[in-house]
């Protein structure tokens, strides 16, 4: 198993992504922290794993408050003495051209989006240090790559993240420190079913996003998570700085 004796921490791990890249990180023999801000969701898959025999505990998190990561950090050494990877998925998407929203909104999506990865990553990365190794991925988006309609907020907050993962790497590969993102387009789950059904035509817009797809789906939580399991992994030991596309070729049908 490829993460016997590893501990990986999870951030948004109560659902979607997270939740799937859990349940892979588990089977494949890691320890693993669920860290969501939704207490009920990181205990319900935490007990789900100790049913199956895997190891992993729950914190909850605020991951725009620094107090709240640090306390999540330290609650992770606490127990495992040790942080060998973090896959930071938790991030949320709100639309909204840049003349409609408020000032609310903007700070709503940075900072859960940007600050929240500055946050994790600030108070991961020492302990990775004193470890003089770590793997880090954390959730961009293909709105970090290209322009999409209605979304400045979010577009500028993935975009952030990228180039900070993108300096994590250049900063601390030396000490043995890894950093990619990755960069989903369209996944199944509860984000996409806000958007599509705040269409006029729900099934219209569901046909239309899948159209420029040339994959003609959108991606499950399961295969974006795998991409994770494998950049987090010894199989990628010489992948760092990266941004790794998984977009079911939505951006080569350039619509």
């Amino acid at each position: 198993m490829r993460f016997e004796n590893q501990v990986v921490l999870i951030t948004g791990g109560g659902s979607g992504i997270g939740r799937a890249a859990a349940r892979l990180f588990a089977a494949e023999g890691a320890s693993v922290v669920v860290a969501d801000l939704d207490a009920n969701a990181g205990q319900a898959i935490v007990s789900e794993l100790s049913a199956h025999g895997g190891t992993a505990m729950d914190v909850q998190v605020d991951i725009t408050r620094a107090d709240s990561v640090a306390a999540m950090v330290q609650s992770s050494i606490g127990r495992f003495r040790q942080i060998d990877a973090l896959f930071h998925s938790a991030g949320i998407f709100e639309t909204g051209l840049i003349t409609e929203v408020d000032e609310a909104h903007w700070d709503r999506v940075i900072n859960v989006n940007l600050k929240g990865t500055f946050l994790t990553l600030q108070a991961v990365v020492p302990m990775m240090l004193r470890q003089k190794r770590g793997a880090i991925v954390t959730m961009g988006s293909i709105a970090g790559l290209v322009v999409f309609p209605n979304n400045p907020a979010y577009i500028a907050s993935k975009a952030g993240v990228l180039m900070l993962t993108k300096a994590i790497a250049r900063d601390y590969g030396e000490q043995g420190i890894r950093a990619n993102v990755i960069c989903p387009g369209p996944v199944e789950g509860p984000m996409m079913d806000r958007v599509i059904s705040k269409a006029a035509d729900p099934n219209a817009e569901l046909n239309s996003l899948t159209e420029r797809v040339l994959l003609k789906r959108f991606a499950s939580p399961e295969e974006i998570a795998r991409v994770a399991l494998f950049l987090c992994s010894e199989d990628s030991s010489y992948i760092t700085g990266e941004s790794i596309l998984v977009d079911g070729g939505k951006l080569t049908m350039n619509k």
